[in-house]
């Protein structure tokens, strides 16, 4: 007993010597924090010899479907194609719709051209000047000598007789209106 005491006393006298050596106080410095240890990781135990052969080879793993999940699977692959083809038949009908509306669009905008040319086209038709030079040009109308004037003045009814007068006029059957 007295032999296992001393090898106890001088373990216990060496530790103290390294807990001498190594603290702060020791060595001149603040004492600091030692850092914290991680925890070894432990490993998960062994899985049976089955489960590791089951991984290594899949086909193993695969199960037999009922009646019920074989429709199951059946149906919802039935309704996404329906979907899909809904999807696409959509789409092609939008890209229809589209072209038509570019289509009528470029006919407006021509539409839209035709008009500001007949406004120009009216506006010249409309221009004293032009008319003047077309009569005299491509319709051989002269402009009226005195004797051709007509006073609407001179009519007792200018409404109901100018009609007449002026045919009489044309056909040589002219009557002069009498005055009252």
């Amino acid at each position: 007993m007295a032999a296992q005491n001393t090898e106890q006393d001088r373990a216990s006298e060496r530790a103290a010597r390294r807990n001498r050596r190594s603290s702060a106080a020791y060595r001149g410095f603040a004492a600091r924090p030692e850092p914290a240890r991680k925890p070894r990781r432990r490993r998960a135990p062994a899985a049976p010899r089955e489960t590791r052969e089951a991984e290594r080879h899949p086909a193993a793993q695969i199960r037999t479907l009922s009646g019920a999940e074989i429709r199951a699977v059946i149906l919802i692959m039935v309704v996404v194609t329906g979907v899909a083809m809904a999807m696409i038949f959509l789409a092609a009908q939008a890209a229809v719709i589209q072209q038509d509306i570019n289509h009528t669009k470029k006919e407006m905008a021509q539409i839209e051209e035709d008009i500001v040319s007949i406004k120009v086209e009216i506006e010249q038709a409309q221009n004293i000047e032009a008319i003047r030079d077309r009569a005299v040009n491509e319709l051989g109308m002269q402009a009226p000598k005195y004797d051709q004037y007509i006073y609407l003045s001179e009519l007792p009814d200018p409404q109901q007789e100018f009609a007449q007068y002026l045919k009489g006029k044309v056909y040589g059957t002219a009557q002069e209106p009498e005055e009252q």
